[in-house]
């Protein structure tokens, strides 16, 4: 199996226990739960690839990342980045990450201003 596949699968195994075991620690309404459970989960693969760049282990592909930052958990990937101090050397990641942060807020201000509400 391709390191994407396996590591896509990972992260939807780790979603969706993020996702349902969430109600039992905070009570939150559905699109906040969606966003944290994205985030934390972008979070927690950033950290899964700084441990397996230490220890020389298979690596999570760069195209996951920011296909986690991109479908909600840019606040989580940042968080990561800062914290772990993981992809912080790396100013092409950090320039691909900010382009797709950019596209995130110009989707979220578009659907705003079609929509009128927040979640």
């Amino acid at each position: 199996m391709k390191p994407f596949v396996r590591f896509f699968v990972l992260w939807v195994i780790i979603l969706s226990l993020i996702y349902f075991a969430m109600p039992f620690a905070v009570s939150l309404p559905h699109g906040w739960r969606v966003l944290a459970t994205l985030n934390l989960g972008a979070f927690l693969l950033f950290g899964i690839d700084k441990v397996q760049a230490q220890t020389r282990g298979f690596r999570i592909p760069e195209r996951l990342l920011y296909l986690a930052s991109f479908l909600g958990g840019s606040a989580g990937a940042l968080l990561a980045m800062n914290l772990l101090r993981h992809k912080t050397r790396k100013i092409s990641f950090q320039l691909v990450l900010a382009v797709l942060i950019l596209i995130q807020v110009a989707i979220i201000l578009y659907w705003n201003g079609q929509t009128k509400t927040w979640f």
